[in-house]
């Protein structure tokens, strides 16, 4: 399962993006919630979520500057805006930071479930990208010591001039 954290400083909006969507459906937990950026960081050190669904305008560190210091801090976590503003200047922060989406409050659940599902398949593919990695590198590991060996013995048949 995928871990979620919602960031929002309304507690009537954390509780109903909480309550009000099926996460498990989608393979997500929701493991934390806070009201804004500054709690969020140190949560994030203790959870550890794959995904961030965070309000924009918040009081403290609002979450372009939230999102800023994430990207810096924790590359691999994904970023998802809530906000109640549909202004450009928003749109285009969150471009920068390389948000997954962008999502106007209030929040429409079939644009909910299109975006978790777009999250979700994009942390799959990275996870299928880690494994292959992986399952390569294994692979050339236990090749290593038969292509020493064969260039060993062809070292030893060229200077013995049998090649």
């Amino acid at each position: 399962m995928y871990r979620l954290v919602i960031i929002d400083d309304e507690l009537s909006a954390r509780a109903g993006l909480k309550e009000c969507f099926n996460w498990s459906e989608f393979g997500v937990e929701v493991v934390g919630e806070a009201d804004n950026g500054i709690n969020t960081l140190k949560l994030i050190g203790e959870v550890k979520p794959d995904i961030v669904l965070t309000d924009v305008k918040m009081p403290k560190m609002d979450g372009i500057q939230l999102s800023l210091e994430l990207s810096r801090l924790y590359k691999n976590i994904k970023i998802v805006f809530i906000s109640g503003y549909d202004e450009f200047e928003y749109l285009k922060s969150a471009l920068k930071v390389e948000a997954v989406d962008y999502i106007l409050k209030p929040v429409n659940m079939k644009e909910m479930h299109s975006v978790i599902k777009k999250v979700t398949s994009i942390l799959d593919s990275n996870e299928n990208q880690k494994r292959t990695i992986y399952h390569m590198h294994s692979k050339l590991i236990q090749k290593i010591p038969h292509v020493y060996n064969q260039a060993r013995v062809f070292r030893r048949k060229q200077a013995s001039g049998k090649t």
